[in-house]
């Protein structure tokens, strides 16, 4: 497997010394490639790693979501594969055998969660964009219960953007009349309404400012005109400041698909720039070379292409710098102590100076020149120690070198890059004390890592829904049957307007899956038309730091805390959660009954302990119903409580800094486009042929017959909370469904402590004055009020929240004992509790030691719909073809020859339409290729 390594040394310290002082770069690097064959010393050099060997990250997770776009409008599917590989060699990984993938809003809300079954470490899918989200940003993040070992550092996550075009955006913009006034200190000032959002909303409103390095909260009241003013002193440098509100504070179960939250982004410096300077080993030292890389930034984060002059204190011209169009680059510069540096650029007529770091007295400089067949190193000192100089080599948390010279003030090397694998090396220098002395990041290119895809189509030119046919064929002498392939066919135009701003496979395994923060155009770096993407990725090693190198920890130790995810597993404990003397004292039984395809019946034994662990089947449906019953050894019910372990999963926060607005002009161009396909559709549906139909009001909600009915009765419940959601989020200690709703919606509902022995809670609604309490559509009687709230929540299927509560009279005998009520001038509400027995409050009859729940099963995979215009009419025009995904195969099989014949048909786009295929072999080289054609428009 692994590949031996040939190792060069040459010290040659006083004759480089003199070239390295005396002589311009050229001549240097001239010297450092060409010259090792003529420099020779007896110089001793030893290795003693015989083979690499693997630290705790190496056995990571890597996780990679295939996303056929990142701009959506709602009603759009978004199509997606997973591929999740073995952190230290790519290759699809057989750890874990279950991925979580999410769909949040930018409320940070979990609004869709799908369990994928991996095979061989693939798996594919699809979400839903419901019409009823609202536009923002959304995140789809992936995970594996084993990467819980790494922290965050190796969760999938990306941003998309989602457009509501029904929307009206001026009819619900909330913040208006913003100013920035640019005195001595600069104020924003704002009119805010947040009843634009939330018509019910009252009381103050806390305001969420976020500057980029801080984030600040001011509380503000309204004034007489119900408007909430807002004047704020920003921090100085501050180019944007986000403002961000919620109108339904902190809650995030309730409304789940609604959002409530607000947020808007305000420039305050278009003109903001800043340059970043990155020396190479970490810093500048006296007298000594250095590569000195540079980041620029304008006011979004994003980079920005300038060139300029790098000068001393006395105004003379030492170097010029050129970046690249990501605002990257870097220049050579020898500082010499006590001179200061800075960078001169010229905008718009204005002259901008940024000061670069002041060189050190003492230190070293690390020099990495990257040749096709081997690295060339050399460590420059100003200090000569007598001790031993270490240079350890190190990839996706495997060690592969570990040289040692003896210490001079210039040690020179060269390691061959067959020995390092395909992507980021990470170079460490040590001195005989383990102190580090220097570190770099490199980019190690294996061509012969990559597999040759080819695509050939039957024609160049198409006509609207033309069948297409495409030959995929590997080019290399890889086995066909070890490779996954996907392939993508959409229009190109809808890739271009944001391809800059997500991975591909390549990117993604070799870039983005191993540095922490942002990269922006991640593909940029991989592609074969840039002439000067390997200086630009040493530019982005540089400039990114290895600071932000996800393998930067490594340990050797091998202990994991938390266990792959295999199987569905039922988990949990019998008797009280705090009390284990109410455990079992004699052997018991749980028998357990999982309703998925078939009845599967489970059996365990359980110890004083009380703890069980079930193992089931592959269940392919979202949820299934799970029957426990705890008995003895002659199969008798016992009455012990049995408890679920909870399902864990991260917590949910958005990193603002990694989540890049689009542009305007993106926006505006994709919506001109969507909204003119969306007329074609629009005009076919109330054509004189067609019945135009009333809009259908969606609910998110499921409608059952109990709920039909209260709606009838009693109006349309405001917010719905699900029984599965009560219980994910019930707390062990809970003691009913009252204690839940205390617990966890108290933003929602408040529950009220009537008496306090014994405990006696009655709930009532913020935005009413009266709650009338319902069990199963049954009015319940006030003496019985405090029953309610030992109600298990575990018997809960729903609750519904009807704060517009119609017919408010209807149960007043029932409740009261007589009708003769008058509520006046107060708001009456209904709580609706739907039980699983649906027999009201004294209906529910609990079996003893018997628990009902629902186990999450896989997501399975959705087939792509593809028409077929093999026999074309006149008629079939008539219903319009805009097809968000002209062609989606996640997985693709190739025959012996390496080959697949892909057959599909194309829709009404007219213009570009672009093929993209990405492969993996189960060795974890990896393969990517696009291929564009045209479709004009047919005759008819």
């Amino acid at each position: 497997m692994w590949e031996y390594y040939d190792i060069w040394q040459y010290n040659f310290s006083t004759f480089i010394k003199f070239f390295y002082m005396r002589f311009n770069f050229t001549s240097f690097l001239y010297l450092l490639i060409f010259g090792f064959s003529s420099l020779y010393t007896d110089a001793q050099i030893i290795n003693n790693i015989a083979k690499p060997s693997l630290t705790k990250h190496s056995l990571a997770e890597k996780i990679y979501v295939q996303l056929d776009n990142t701009i959506y409008q709602t009603g759009e599917t978004i199509w997606f594969k997973t591929i999740v590989s073995r952190s230290y060699d790519n290759s699809p990984s057989d750890i874990s055998e279950i991925l979580h993938i999410e769909l949040i809003d930018f409320n940070e809300t979990i609004i869709e969660k799908k369990l994928l079954k991996l095979k061989e470490g693939i798996a594919s899918g699809s979400f839903e964009l419901q019409k009823s989200y609202k536009s923002g940003k959304y995140i789809i993040r992936a995970y594996t219960n084993w990467n819980r070992n790494f922290e965050e550092d190796f969760m999938f996550s990306q941003s998309i953007d989602v457009l509501n075009l029904k929307e009206k955006e001026g009819s619900r913009n909330p913040i208006i009349n913003v100013i920035v006034n640019a005195d001595e200190e600069k104020t924003l000032t704002a009119d805010i309404n947040p009843r634009v959002i939330n018509p019910k909303y009252k009381g103050k409103l806390k305001l969420y400012i976020d500057t980029g390095n801080s984030i600040d909260s001011v509380e503000l009241s309204k004034n007489k005109e119900n408007i909430y003013k807002l004047s704020y002193t920003l921090p100085e440098n501050t180019t944007q400041a986000e403002l961000r509100f919620n109108t339904q504070k902190s809650n995030k179960i309730f409304g789940s698909g609604t959002p409530d939250e607000h947020t808007k982004r305000i420039v305050i410096d278009k003109d903001y720039l800043d340059i970043q300077f990155f020396p190479e080993g970490g810093k500048l030292v006296n007298n000594l070379l250095s590569t000195v890389a540079f980041k620029t930034i304008d006011y979004q984060g994003l980079g920005y292409k300038i060139s300029g002059n790098i000068k001393d204190e006395k105004d003379n011209v030492v170097t010029t710098f050129n970046s690249n169009k990501l605002g990257l680059g870097t220049f050579k510069l020898l500082p010499k102590l006590g001179d200061k540096y800075y960078a001169e650029v010229k905008l718009n007529g204005v002259i901008y100076k940024y000061s670069l770091p002041i060189a050190n007295n003492i230190g070293n400089v690390l020099s990495v020149v990257n040749l096709k067949d081997d690295i060339r190193i050399l460590l420059a000192s100003t200090k000569k120690s007598n001790g031993i100089i270490r240079i350890q080599t190190e990839s996706k948390g495997v060690k592969y070198h570990n040289l040692s010279f003896k210490s001079n003030d210039t040690i020179t090397t060269a390691i061959s890059s067959k020995s390092l694998p395909d992507g980021i090396i990470k170079m460490t220098v040590l001195n005989d004390k383990e102190q580090i002395l220097c570190e770099r990041l490199v980019f190690n290119t294996k061509p012969n890592n990559r597999i040759a895809l080819n695509i050939v189509s039957d024609n160049e030119v198409y006509n609207q829904r033309e069948k297409t046919i495409l030959k995929i064929k590997l080019g290399s002498l890889q086995a066909p049957d070890s490779t996954s392939l996907s392939v993508l066919v959409i229009d190109k135009e809808k890739v271009d307007i944001s391809k800059a701003y997500k991975p591909n496979l390549i990117s993604h395994l070799l870039l983005s899956s191993e540095l922490k923060g942002f990269i922006e155009n991640p593909t940029y770096y991989f592609d074969s038309t840039n002439k000067n993407r390997m200086l630009d990725l040493d530019a982005l090693m540089l400039s990114q730091g290895w600071r932000n190198y996800k393998y930067q920890n490594t340990i050797a130790n091998t202990n994991y805390r938390f266990n792959a995810e295999k199987r569905l597993v039922v988990s949990g404990t019998i008797g009280e959660y705090f009390n284990p003397k109410k455990r079992p004292k004699t052997p018991l039984d749980l028998n357990m009954i999982v309703y998925g395809k078939s009845e599967d019946v489970y059996k365990q034994e359980i110890d004083s302990s009380g703890r069980y662990y079930f193992e089931v089947g592959d269940i392919f449906k979202p949820r299934a119903e799970l029957f426990m019953q705890v008995v003895n050894k002659k199969g008798e019910p016992i009455d012990f409580n049995i408890n679920l372990d909870k399902k864990w999963h991260p917590k949910v926060s958005f990193k603002r800094e990694h989540i890049v607005d689009l542009p305007s002009q993106i926006i505006s161009t994709f919506t001109e486009r969507v909204e003119t396909e969306n007329k074609i559709q629009r005009d076919y549906e109330v054509a004189s042929n067609t019945i135009a139909l009333d809009e259908v009001k969606l609910r998110d909600y499921k409608l059952t017959p109990a709920r039909e009915k209260s709606i009838e009765l009693h109006g349309e419940p405001t917010y719905v909370v699900e029984g599965k959601e009560l219980i994910e989020v019930a707390p062990d200690w809970n003691f009913g469904v009252y204690s839940v709703l205390k617990s966890k919606y108290p933003d929602k509902i408040r529950i009220r402590t009537v008496h306090a022995i014994p405990p006696w809670y009655y709930a009532k609604l913020y935005n009413s004055d009266i709650t009338l309490v319902l069990i199963d559509n049954i009015p319940v009687y006030y003496e019985d009020y405090d029953e309610i709230q030992n109600l298990p929540a575990e018997e809960v299927s729903s609750i519904d929240i009807i704060e517009k509560a119609k017919d408010v009279y209807r149960y007043a005998s029932d409740i009261f004992g007589t009708g003769n009520i008058n509520f006046g001038t107060n708001s009456v509400s209904y709580l609706n509790i739907y039980t699983k027995s649906g027999k009201g409050l004294f209906g529910i009859t609990k079996t003893e030691g018997v628990r009902t729940d629902e186990i999450a099963g896989f997501s399975k995979s959705v087939e792509f719909y593809a028409p077929n215009y093999e026999t074309l009419s006149n008629q079939d025009w008539v219903i319009p073809d805009n097809r968000s995904v002209i062609h989606w195969s996640p997985n693709i099989t190739l025959n012996s020859k390496g080959e697949y014949i892909l057959e599909y048909y194309n829709d009404d786009h007219i213009g570009e339409v672009l093929v993209i295929v990405e492969a993996i072999t189960k060795d974890g080289k990896i393969g990517y290729v696009e291929k564009t054609y045209t479709v004009k428009e047919a005759e008819r």
